[in-house]
């Protein structure tokens, strides 16, 4: 543990490391701001040269019960995070530095600069440095698996979490997934995987059927298939079309960009067919009825570049019907 005090706005903090103490001193009008203006001055305790010197606008620190000020605290990705944190980065068994500069990261977040701790000193580290800049907060160590993980994001509904590998004592991209459900109902995560100098992607987009905010007009499971037809809203008064896998894994979805007109969907109730197009491709759902006005057919009609697809639907699997459409006010139906 650290120990503290203050003389004329000086903070005195030892006890991080064998080789470093450091002095925190805090303009006189700051003391009791929250985010202080100062100076860090990382100090050499065996010939007392100040060897690192961090000037900031924004600087934080708590104090414990006993008065000592909290050093090497990272709670990941959101929580406290102290002035200074002593811990071995790049995985070579000797402890380095990261000095709070500041509140430089995304959402006016804790930022630090990054010193490796060498045979000839402490040496700073630019690319180090840019993860404990460009992502929210201070970066997480694993030391198990010798990883270092990062994490930003756009307001509540897109992250990304990032993967690092260190090699010569820099840490390489090797993985990235990025999280957004921006575009509700749908969750869509994609993953990239960097070796060697290429990427491979991978976009997975999940449908969450039991949100309570979906209400589902038509419903059919595909013959010789694990595929489910799908025609709902979600909140609005807006159509939406989706072919689902067993998983909740969306193989295709209607309209694409979620950016809804009033012609994106063709309602013909002669034939009690419902039409929808994008770019070179025509769907046309359809359901057939007997005598007893029960449905004995049902299916989508594909054409793509003009070959023509015919996916039969279990009748035992139908909820909901076409005919709901009529009775619904949507948005983006026509009707013929």
């Amino acid at each position: 543990m650290a120990t503290f005090c203050f003389g004329q706005n000086v903070a005195v903090i030892d006890g991080f490391s064998d080789k470093y103490y450091a002095i925190v001193n805090i303009k006189p009008e700051e003391e009791n701001e929250v985010f202080k203006k100062g100076i860090v001055s990382i100090i050499s305790k065996s010939d007392k040269k100040e060897i690192i010197i961090i000037e900031s606008d924004e600087l934080t620190f708590d104090l414990n019960e006993n008065g000592n000020i909290e050093t090497n605290i990272i709670e990941y990705p959101y929580g406290k995070q102290s002035i200074i944190i002593c811990q071995d980065f790049n995985f070579d068994g000797i402890n380095d530095l990261a000095v709070m500069d500041g509140y430089l990261s995304c959402y006016h977040g804790p930022s630090f600069q990054i010193y490796l701790d060498t045979p000839n000193g402490l040496q700073y580290s630019q690319d180090f440095t840019e993860l404990a800049h460009n992502y929210c907060g201070m970066f997480d160590v694993d030391y198990e698996k010798q990883l270092i993980y990062t994490m930003t994001k756009s307001g509540c509904c897109w992250h990304r979490f990032s993967t690092f590998k260190v090699i010569n004592d820099t840490p390489q991209l090797i993985l990235s997934e990025e999280q957004d459900t921006r575009t509700y109902p749908y969750s869509i995560t994609t993953t990239t995987e960097y070796n060697n100098g290429l990427e491979t992607e991978f976009v997975e987009k999940i449908i969450d059927l039991d949100d309570e905010q979906i209400d589902i007009i038509l419903s059919f499971d595909l013959i010789n298939s694990e595929k489910k037809v799908i025609l709902f809203t979600y909140i609005d008064n807006l159509l939406n079309y989706a072919l689902i896998k067993s998983d909740m894994d969306v193989e295709f979805s209607f309209p694409t960009e979620m950016e809804y007109t009033n012609r994106d969907f063709i309602m013909d109730s002669t034939k009690n067919q419902l039409i929808f197009s994008n770019q070179n491709t025509v769907c046309q759902i359809y359901e057939q009825r007997n005598r007893n006005n029960t449905i004995s057919k049902i299916g989508i009609k594909i054409s793509i570049n003009g070959k023509k697809y015919h996916l039969k639907g279990y009748i035992n699997s139908i909820k909901g019907t076409l005919e709901n459409i009529n009775k619904i006010p949507l948005g983006n139906v026509v009707f013929k």
